[in-house]
């Protein structure tokens, strides 16, 4: 963690001089690099043959398999519940990273590269270190629990603790306190990926985790569409105030959302579920 935060802080201040065309070129080259690694190094692994179907049943049968994969996952009151914690959760992540450097930048007469610089290592160190504690913790409670959604319990508390943080840091009279207050805020707030994943996961068959991943991205969907509602009140009463009303309050959902799933008992995972998704 820290050293991604010593390489963030330190990227932060090129990326402002290379502009954001050239820097969108550089990160897109480095995730080439990683894919082109992914592709190369990783075997494929061996699977059954599957029988060559002929004629035109074939793209029918594609859509019949993908609806009923969908009916699966939406079925599926455990991996439902994560959908909606991931959307509400998503909702404050994406006002933060639209809304909070406009904030800070109002409200600070400060650098553009010192307050890249502070905000870079607040979320790189605090994301790194968040997901895995969060990831250790969720380990930790799935060996030690019987419960099926006993993971769900890191992103509730996480959530409930980072709605207060994110409200004192976005009131904050100065930068280094703000960014002080937005780093604790984000080691409770980014806990939440690894131990959701796992529930969602771990709830459903083989054949519906793919449909569910993508379920999981298209959701984040709503994060966007949320940004529609806060321009005009960003607008109206200032980005501060909205801040410290929508984040919150999206933070608060999201919370009731995993408490909701941490309760949830009747989706416990299949025996092909279980034995895929192992993580002692």
């Amino acid at each position: 963690a820290s050293s991604a935060s010593a390489f963030a802080g330190r990227a932060a201040v090129p990326g402002l001089q290379l502009g954001w065309r050239a820097s969108a070129w550089v990160a897109g080259a480095v995730s080439a690099l990683a894919a082109a690694a992914l592709i190369l190094t990783v075997p494929e692994p061996q699977r059954p043959a599957t029988a060559v179907r002929t004629g035109g049943g074939e793209f029918g049968g594609a859509l019949t398999g993908s609806a009923r994969s969908i009916r699966n996952v939406l079925g599926c009151r455990s991996a439902l519940l994560a959908l909606c914690a991931v959307a509400a959760r998503l909702c404050a992540g994406y006002t933060i990273i639209s809304w909070f450097p406009a904030h800070c930048k109002a409200r600070f007469p400060v650098g553009e590269c010192a307050f890249a610089a502070l905000y870079a290592t607040a979320v790189c160190a605090g994301g790194v270190a968040a997901s895995l504690l969060g990831g250790l913790a969720s380990d930790a409670l799935g060996r030690r629990s019987d419960a099926p959604n006993a993971r769900a319990l890191v992103p509730l508390v996480g959530s409930l603790l980072a709605a207060p943080l994110f409200l004192v840091a976005v009131t904050r009279s100065s930068l280094h306190g703000t960014m002080g207050w937005f780093f604790a805020h984000v080691l409770c707030s980014e806990c939440w990926l690894g131990p959701t994943v796992a529930t969602m996961l771990g709830s459903l068959p083989a054949d519906a985790r793919g449909t569910a991943q993508g379920l999981f991205n298209f959701v984040q969907l709503g994060g966007g569409l949320l940004q529609v509602i806060i321009a005009p009140a960003a607008a109206r009463f200032g980005i501060g105030r909205a801040l410290q009303v929508t984040v919150p309050v999206a933070y608060l959902a999201s919370a009731a959302v995993f408490a909701a799933l941490l309760r949830c008992g009747g989706d416990a995972p299949t025996p092909a579920a279980g034995a895929a998704l192992k993580f002692e």
